[in-house]
């Protein structure tokens, strides 16, 4: 049997290490979260090759004591708490003395320390041991430079990414932590080329556009709002500067950047309606509140956190972001002006329920224009088509029967395959009235019928969209005016690995100084929005790399269906409602949007008769007599 044995200092160490020193933009965040400790107002750092042969991380903080500066580089040595009761109630960023113990640990570190009432300090560390310390002239601050990282643990270097992909990763956390102190300056080099820096003049929104970009800054709209636990506050996008996953929405706590999915939920459900299917808005909010109502000690690198009153402070949020965006709620127009929205008409719009079967004027809704209401948590679903009243769910028990979830990257392909309707056998429909400014309410021989106006027109959308990417070939279209587009300086960055997988979209990228492409040409089968569909594409090639040109044209023709469709809590005129419903008439595929969600549910005859129960099944009454 093997002996059990306590494991040597150096071996723990590392092992702790491994823990909180993951690759070199770890370094950095323990770095720079001591220095905020130490109240500096300035921050510099710099790194030379993807920071594995150096990190130097300088401030004009309080510096560390000659007498302290042994103790600082030892495992659970602190100055930030001495009590249990200090455990709970933290108000630093670091608290569990193992940065500069975990950072030692895993490469050779020199420091030099001032706290400016004597003389400097410097010091050699290896391996978590003081090789050797000698006074030194220094200001007041500390500079910490960190060499060869992992030269003692070279396993770790396999699991590193590309050194543009890791750079990318230090330029996230820096921004992070701008974001959290915009009273700070942070300024970040790469050798002598400086990634990024912010003035630390308070302004948030600057520090915003600095990191993301004016495109992104000027379109993002402050909040602010306070309970009896919480003060929420920061900045948010509007509803049409969307990204395709959540990396840009930024939680701080008490200046803390944290991960919490159930935050970001009810960031997603602020936005209600106004989001499309599958896009996140910008957002950075902080969040400041009690330091005994969050537990910050869940795991070594403090990211993720454990908080009371969170059903609170999630209600406290949506009914924020809700509230704040109603008195935004602004339309873009198709030359991306905002204008105020159309004046709120009556949620039911009767008309004669003898309408003509001659169609009206043919109606068309304009080119580029945009609403920002989009339907939220759209799932994908199957029809049951074997039942051709049972076209979509109904009031009886049979749903389940007839409705199945499935995965949304199967919609596109298998429920054209499924589903294969025969337009002759659509129902001719006449338009009734409109109900919550979203349903049309319309009548056929067999019953009646309840459509979804966006889903109606989305499916129109698509299939034209559809048929015009698929027509034609990988040609190039000329800008007549050069087009540029502005990244975040981490996109920049990671986008700069995939240049050539974009060209084999269609999209070549040159840089054009600061974090900014230019671009000369697009496909001809982007016909419109090009700007906002080549973000979509450097969005989605980020997300996944291997995106071949058919996949992105599918993705393309269902985001522009949507894009371009009406939306919910949208009048519109009882003649454009009808050419909405003969259209849909002609449609390939007219019960169901690109999404697989229903576009109309049918109810007949019989389903109204027993709901005002006009049919009821025959039983024996309780005064004895038959019923019926």
């Amino acid at each position: 049997m093997t002996q059990i044995r306590e494991l040597s200092q150096r071996l723990s160490d590392q092992i702790a290490a491994g823990e909180v020193i993951e690759r070199p933009s770890s370094v950095i965040k323990e770095l720079v979260e001591n220095a905020i400790d130490a109240k500096a107002t300035e921050i510099d750092i710099t790194f030379s090759e993807g920071g594995l042969k150096q990190i130097v991380v300088s401030d004009n903080g309080l510096g560390i004591a000659a007498d302290d500066l042994s103790l600082a580089f030892k495992r659970h040595a602190t100055s930030k708490i001495t009590t249990t009761d200090d455990l709970f109630n933290i108000l630093t960023l670091g608290f569990r003395g193992e940065a500069l113990s975990s950072i030692a640990a895993v490469s050779k570190v020199e420091i030099v320390t001032n706290t400016g009432e004597t003389k400097g300090i410097k010091a050699k560390v290896q391996e978590g041991m003081i090789k050797s310390q000698e006074p030194a002239a220094a200001k007041r601050g500390t500079q910490v430079i960190v060499s060869d990282l992992f030269f003692n643990t070279p396993a770790r270097l396999k699991y590193l990414k590309s050194q543009k992909t890791e750079i990318a990763k230090m330029i996230d956390v820096v921004n992070q932590l701008a974001l959290s102190y915009p009273d700070l300056s942070f300024r970040l080099f790469n050798g002598s080329k400086r990634l990024s820096q912010t003035t630390g003049d308070g302004d948030l929104k600057k520090n915003i556009a600095n990191i993301y970009g004016r495109q992104i800054s000027q379109k993002m709209i402050p909040f602010s709002s306070e309970n009896m636990d919480f003060e929420i506050s920061g900045y948010l996008s509007l509803p049409e500067m969307t990204r395709s996953n959540r990396n840009y929405i930024s939680i701080l706590l008490n200046g803390r950047f944290i991960k919490n999915y159930q935050l970001s939920r009810s960031i997603i459900s602020g936005y209600g309606s106004k989001l499309m299917v599958g896009r996140f808005p910008v957002v950075v909010l902080n969040i400041k509140m009690d330091a005994n109502l969050v537990d910050v000690n869940v795991h070594p690198t403090k990211q993720e956190v454990r908080l009371s009153k969170e059903a609170q402070l999630k209600e406290l949020i949506e009914q924020t972001f809700k509230q704040t965006l109603a008195k935004n709620n602004l339309v873009q127009d198709g030359l991306d002006n905002l204008v105020q929205p159309a004046k709120y008409q009556p949620t039911y719009q009767q008309t004669d329920l003898t309408l003509s079967k001659s169609k009206p004027r043919q109606f068309n809704y304009p080119n580029g224009q945009k609403y920002y209401q989009i339907e939220e948590d759209i799932q994908s679903f199957e029809i049951n088509q074997s039942d051709k009243i049972k076209l979509s769910p109904t009031w009886n028990e049979n749903v389940k029967a007839q409705v199945q979830t499935r995965p949304f990257e199967e919609e596109n392909q298998q429920l054209e395959e499924v589903q294969k309707p025969k337009t002759s056998s659509f129902p001719d429909l006449y338009f009734v009235g409109q109900v919550q400014l979203t349903y049309l309410i319309a009548q056929s021989d067999d019953g009646m019928y309840l459509v979804d106006q966006h889903a109606a027109q989305e499916r129109l959308n698509y299939e034209k969209y559809r048929e015009t990417i698929a027509e034609v070939s990988n040609d190039q279209q000329t800008f007549l005016t050069p087009m540029t587009i502005e990244l975040s300086n981490s996109d920049y960055l990671k986008i700069q690995n995939y240049l050539e997988e974009l060209q084999t979209l269609g999209i070549e990228l040159r840089p054009f100084g600061g974090n900014t492409f230019i671009i000369n040409s697009h496909p001809t089968w982007m016909v419109e929005n090009q700007e906002s569909l080549i973000q979509e594409m450097v969005d989605a090639i980020q997300d996944n790399p291997k995106l071949t040109l058919k996949q992105f044209r599918e993705k393309t023709a269902i985001m522009m269906s949507c894009k371009n469709a009406i939306k919910a809590n949208h009048y519109i005129k009882p003649s454009e409602a009808q050419s909405l419903l003969d259209q849909l008439s002609q449609a390939k595929n007219p019960y169901n949007c690109p999404h697989g969600r229903p576009v109309l549910i049918h109810f007949s005859q019989t389903d109204i008769e027993k709901m005002f129960r006009r049919i009821q099944q025959s039983h024996q009454r309780d005064d004895g007599e038959i019923g019926e």
